[in-house]
Order: C-alpha cells, then sequence, then structure tokens
C-alpha cells in the first residue's frame, strides 16, 4: 500500500466528503496542473508529509502562527497533515519514468510547466488509459518528492491525522526545503 499526505483544514465533527473531513476534496476550479472538469474530478496529494506542507504553504515568505491558524470559512477547524493509504491495485503513473514520457511524446520540462493547458492535456492522455488511479511528478520544491493528482478517490483510506505545528519535523523539513524561515 502507498501512504499519501495532504494538509486540510480539519474539523472533528465533519461528515464524510464535507467540508473539513479528511475526505473532502474540495471541486476543481479547472486552474491545477492536472484538473480537466469535463472528464473528472481530481485530489491533489504528496507522497511525504514534508511535500504535503511545501505545497501547502511554499508560497509564503515565513511561517509563523498565522499560517497554522483556523480557516475564516472553517473557524472551528484546525490544520492537520492527513496520512492516507491507497489501496495496493492503485496505479499511479510517473511522470518521473522516462519511458513514460515517451509514451506520451512530452519532454521532462513540460511535466512541470506553469502552462496549465500544457499540463491538463498531458493529464488527459494518462486519465484515458485503463486501470489508471493517478499520476505523480516531482514536486517544485524538492524533486525528490512526488506530488499525485488522484482521480479514483474511493481508493483512499484515512490512515492518521496529525496537529500541524510550527514544530513538526515536516514542517522543519519543509522549511529547509523552500527556504522559509520559521518565526515561532
Amino acid at each position: 500500500m502507498l501512504d499519501l499526505f495532504r494538509v486540510i483544514p480539519f474539523l472533528p465533527s465533519a461528515k464524510k466528503r464535507e467540508p473539513g473531513h479528511p475526505l473532502y476534496f474540495p471541486p476543481n476550479q479547472g486552474m491545477a496542473r492536472v484538473d480537466n472538469l469535463n472528464h473528472y474530478a481530481v485530489g491533489y496529494l504528496a507522497t511525504s508529509g514534508s511535500c504535503a506542507v511545501s505545497e501547502s504553504f511554499g508560497f509564503l515568505s515565513a511561517w509563523d502562527s498565522m499560517m497554522v491558524r483556523p480557516m475564516k470559512t472553517l473557524p472551528e477547524s484546525r490544520w492537520v497533515i492527513a496520512t492516507y493509504t491507497l489501496k495496493p491495485e492503485s496505479v499511479i503513473f510517473d511522470m518521473d519514468d522516462a519511458a513514460n514520457l515517451l509514451k506520451l511524446k512530452i519532454r521532462p520540462s513540460r511535466v512541470v510547466t506553469r502552462d496549465r493547458t500544457v499540463t491538463q492535456s498531458w493529464a488527459l492522455k494518462v486519465y484515458k488509459n485503463d486501470g489508471i488511479s493517478g499520476v505523480s511528478w516531482w514536486s517544485f520544491y524538492n524533486p525528490d518528492w512526488s506530488c499525485v493528482g488522484l482521480w479514483d478517490l474511493p481508493k483512499l483510506k484515512v490512515k492518521d491525522i496529525e496537529e500541524l505545528t510550527l514544530e513538526n519535523p515536516w514542517v522543519e523539513e519543509a522549511s529547509r526545503a523552500t527556504n522559509t524561515p520559521i518565526f515561532r
């Protein structure tokens, strides 16, 4: 089984697939890397907690207690790192595998381009392959980490919920990778 991670606003009282629950994934807006609104819904996850933190907060110039405060839209929530297991029969198409890039006839630079028409195009090609549950690519913040776009969301099972604090080892590792100072 593959473990996947995501930073979310968590509400202990939230029902399955409602805001605040670990199995709630916000509707795609069509703006993210592998969104294809007319074809599938996709959830974004990471293969490590550090990657999940970086992808969630890497755009900030510094990290402090304001980063982990509750969201205005879910004032009773608290930020957590949710860990999931993905059923073993799930197949993730690895965009860091040269053979896969050859199959799609794309160059490595096209995998993480900020041109969403390009990334959404290759994502749709991957989605149309039978038996593929999602796609992975390297993180902008650390190429040793992988991000995952998963369209087979029912194959996810919540494994653990850990409160996000500035002292969390994943936050500290993400801080080093993104070169973002932490102010406690």
